[in-house]
């Protein structure tokens, strides 16, 4: 018998190494960016100063300072903002030339009977005698080529891209705009030659908008806009989360919150979810124009639950910008205004707001108080679920990713899948986000019960915090080759007062 293989070439069995880490959650912010063409639909920014590189130092950009700038009480701050275009009108194809080098207008001056070719709606038009020649800066280079081309194109120059914009005359998806053609040297001079095109787009409502952010599937967490969105559209969008899962809850990693610098506008819209019982929608008050909504996406992108965070929505750090408690002369207290009925009244109808608290040089300012209204707890809880349930999509994928097959059936398919989930509970337990050691209401207990039918889940919810079961095997399982994970949870929420009641006794 021969020296077996296994002593000149031993073997080791290894698990491939995760593909996938979760990411933090960010900001997914709804501009009107007329440059931003229809062929991109997101954009993400590792910083303001790379989003000014593209669009210069704009209101975008002064947002991105604030939420990028923004830094937590442990330490972390936002990664990327992700800018995606609302077309809230009809909007027309058009072309976005490349930048232009300092010395183009003299290129541009030697071109005296130049010919271009462009393409709209399937149609190719040719300009022929081009002659840029008395033209003294791009703005006039323009206006000849606007001229030239006429039919109600539009051209101009943006100090913004460096290059020149042509837009179509017709609006809506029907319209369409083509590669532009002609004379080498043209093309060249006038930065055409691979000139960016955007096809023509029908109006959306800001519901249609986030469906599509929803399509396109950035990884993010806070969905809002610097735009002014009417009550309906904010109301149609309210609607539009509470359908994208069957139960009212908060998407994976989606939330919307909305601005409001008015408090009539602010109670209106209040009232109007609470009677709906709409959740996963944050309204912040901002009354003094600063963009408060970008510090709550702030506040949830800066919270790293892969390194144990969880977040209270409350006594978050608010450096530069204004309390709205500021109420402060006699007239103000006379009338019934105070800094305490603004602060209950704001933290009634569930909106965010910046807020002071103390008196003189201990005088502090934070964001906070409201909560995300609707039948799925405050906004902390709901964060906490999408970063569990981010967590747990990862670990099944990388589960998946690793291996060369996770098996369908059996007992150790099973616990092969339990595996994978386990320890996701338990970093959850262990960062607060699930209470260990609880007590369950008789509602919830219940509640746990029925969907369970067993009253030993509700004692090991209360016991361990949490309790998961990978679902017996149907014949729609194996046709779609899935297997079911039912879970539940006691949520380990966060304190915001502390009452103390004193007895006193004695002479």
């Amino acid at each position: 018998m021969s020296v077996p293989f296994y002593i000149f070439a031993p073997t080791t069995a290894r698990v491939v190494k995760p593909a996938f880490a979760a990411e933090k959650q960010h900001l997914i912010l709804a501009v009107k960016n007329s440059l931003i063409p229809s062929s991109i639909p997101f954009i993400e920014f590792e910083s303001a100063a790379d989003y000014a590189l593209s669009f210069g130092q704009d209101a975008v950009y002064s947002a991105l300072v604030k939420y990028f700038g923004f830094l937590s009480k442990s330490g972390t701050a936002p990664d990327k903002a992700v800018i995606m275009r609302w077309y809230d009108t009809d909007t027309a194809p058009f072309a976005v030339g490349t930048q232009l080098p300092k010395d183009a207008l003299s290129s541009i001056n030697d071109i005296t009977s130049g010919t271009l070719t462009y393409t709209l709606d399937g149609t190719t038009t040719t300009v022929s005698a081009l002659d840029f020649s008395s033209d003294t800066t791009l703005s006039a280079v323009a206006t000849t080529l606007q001229t030239a081309i006429g039919g109600g194109v539009t051209v101009a120059y943006s100090s913004i891209t460096g290059g020149f914009v042509i837009t179509a005359p017709s609006v809506g998806s029907e319209h369409t705009i083509g590669a532009f053609g002609g004379d080498d040297d043209v093309l060249s001079a006038l930065g055409l030659a691979n000139a960016v095109l955007s096809q023509g787009v029908d109006a959306e409502t800001f519901a249609t908008f986030c469906d599509r952010v929803l399509d396109a599937n950035p990884a993010g967490f806070t969905i809002t806009t610097l735009e002014t969105v009417t009550e309906s559209d904010k109301l149609a969008s309210a609607a539009w989360i509470q359908q994208v899962v069957s139960e009212q809850t908060l998407y994976t990693n989606k939330k919307l919150t909305f601005n409001f610098d008015d408090l009539d506008d602010l109670t209106s819209f209040s009232n109007q979810v609470k009677a709906l019982s709409y959740t996963g929608v944050t309204m912040t008050y901002d009354p003094n124009g600063e963009d408060v909504n970008i510090l709550d996406a702030a506040c949830s992108a800066a919270t790293d639950y892969d390194n144990g965070q969880t977040k209270n929505y409350n006594f978050q750090p608010a450096v530069g910008y204004s309390s709205v408690t500021n109420l402060g002369h006699v007239t103000d207290y006379q009338d019934g205004q105070t800094n305490v009925g603004l602060f209950n009244q704001l933290n009634d109808l569930g909106a965010c707001f910046v807020y002071s608290i103390g008196y003189g040089t201990q005088e502090q300012t934070f964001y906070g108080t409201g909560v995300m209204l609707g039948a799925f707890g405050t906004e902390d809880i709901q964060s906490n679920q999408a970063a569990l349930e981010s967590r747990l999509q990862v670990a099944i994928v990388n589960g998946l990713a690793s291996v060369e097959k996770l098996k369908l059936r059996g007992a150790d398919s099973e616990v092969a899948l339990s595996g994978l989930i386990d320890p996701i509970f338990k970093l959850f337990q262990k960062n607060g986000a699930i209470a260990y050691d609880g007590k369950l209401s008789d509602s919830d207990r219940l509640t746990i019960v029925n969907s369970f039918g067993s009253s030993d889940v509700a004692d090991a919810i209360e016991n361990n915090g949490y309790y998961f079961n990978v679902e017996e095997l149907t014949t729609a399982d194996t046709a779609a080759r899935r297997r079911r994970v039912k879970y539940a949870y006691l949520a380990g929420g966060v304190i915001n007062k502390v009452v103390f009641n004193a007895a006193i006794y004695g002479a």
